[in-house]
């Protein structure tokens, strides 16, 4: 088979390379001040899986496999499960600190598509109805206007002013 064609065996391939620990144990002896020691385990995390680094280890770019997933629904299907499993890993590690925060924050943004929210209520209606419920037209742009400029609005006073 050419190089450049497709195989229906990535599909395994790939969830195999994403489907991997989240991290692997390290067995270290901490030496005290007083002599003594103490054995522990530091767990230590898996590179995070790259869709371009799978491209490159068969040998294809990320722009293939992208081509592949609109030809190829099996080929999407394990495409989706791959990404599955490195959401899963970003997730997990940065959230056991084994991930630096500041790169957690930035992959999820770039890799799964989490965003900063800040909500936002913007609505004054309610306190609006209730405060100024019953007033006309002119007396609302006057009320406006007092809120705008922070003092009240004397309409003798402008008139007097343009004439």
């Amino acid at each position: 088979m050419a190089k450049s064609q497709y195989d229906p065996k990535y599909c395994k391939e790939m969830i195999a390379f994403f489907d991997i620990p989240l991290y692997y144990e390290v067995k270290e002896t901490v030496f005290m001040k007083d002599g003594s020691h103490k054995d522990t385990i530091r767990h230590v995390p898996n590179a995070l899986p790259l869709i371009g680094k799978f491209a490159a280890s068969i040998g294809f770019t990320a722009q293939a496999l992208r081509d592949w997933r609109e030809k190829h629904p099996e080929f999407d299907e394990a495409y989706s499960i791959s990404k599955a499993h490195q959401k899963s890993m970003l997730i997990n590690n940065g959230l056991n600190r084994l991930f630096d925060s500041v790169f957690s924050i930035f992959a999820a943004k770039n890799m799964i598509g989490w965003r900063d929210k800040t909500e936002v209520d913007l609505s004054i209606k309610d306190y609006a109805d209730a405060k100024y419920k019953g007033l006309g037209a002119d007396e609302l742009k006057s009320k406006a206007w007092e809120i705008l400029n922070g003092k009240p609005r004397n309409r003798i006073a402008e008139i007097a002013s343009r004439n």
